[in-house]
C-alpha cells in the first residue's frame, strides 16, 4: 500500500517538474520576444504559458502511424 502511494506521489511530482521545465521557457520567450515588439501583446504568466504549451502539443503532434 505504501509503495503504491509513493509511486502515485512520485508521478505527481514528476508531472509538476516536467510542467515547470516546459512552461517556464515558453513564458520567458513570450515575454522577452513578443511583449516589446508587437502592440497589444501583454505579458503572460506561468498558467498561460502552460496552456499555450498544451494547445500547441494538441495542434502540432505527430499523428502518423506505421500500420
Amino acid at each position: 500500500m505504501q509503495k503504491n502511494i509513493g509511486m502515485f506521489l512520485g508521478g505527481i511530482a514528476m508531472v509538476a517538474i516536467i510542467s515547470v521545465v516546459l512552461a517556464l521557457p515558453v513564458m520567458w520567450v513570450w515575454n522577452a520576444a513578443f511583449v516589446g515588439t508587437i502592440d497589444g501583446v501583454h505579458e503572460i504568466g506561468f498558467w498561460n504559458a502552460l496552456g499555450i504549451l498544451f494547445l500547441c502539443s494538441m495542434l502540432f503532434k505527430n499523428n502518423t502511424s506505421n500500420k
